[in-house]
């Protein structure tokens, strides 16, 4: 089965997935992408109250085939 790598971005800084993981399809690989993206949000703000990364998913070897943009926002609005 293929090895697949997600390439994270973000403000100019990239992480270049060097183990990657084996997935069974390009869709699969696709779907853990928009898993991971949902764990980012889920974890990834420490203190932020902004979120703007990319996923980008390559095969070993190969060119990114697809990349997913990671958006999230938090904003409090203190009433009293």
């Amino acid at each position: 089965m293929p090895r697949y790598h997600f390439d994270i971005e973000e403000s100019g800084t990239s992480l270049h997935d060097e183990d990657g993981e084996v997935c069974g399809s390009p869709q699969e690989a696709e779907t853990k992408a928009k898993n991971f993206a949902v764990e980012m949000i889920r974890h990834g703000f420490n203190g932020k109250t902004q979120i703007r990364r990319t996923i980008e998913v390559r095969e070993d070897g190969g060119e990114p085939f697809v990349r997913v943009l990671v958006l999230a926002k938090v904003d409090v609005e203190r009433l009293k």
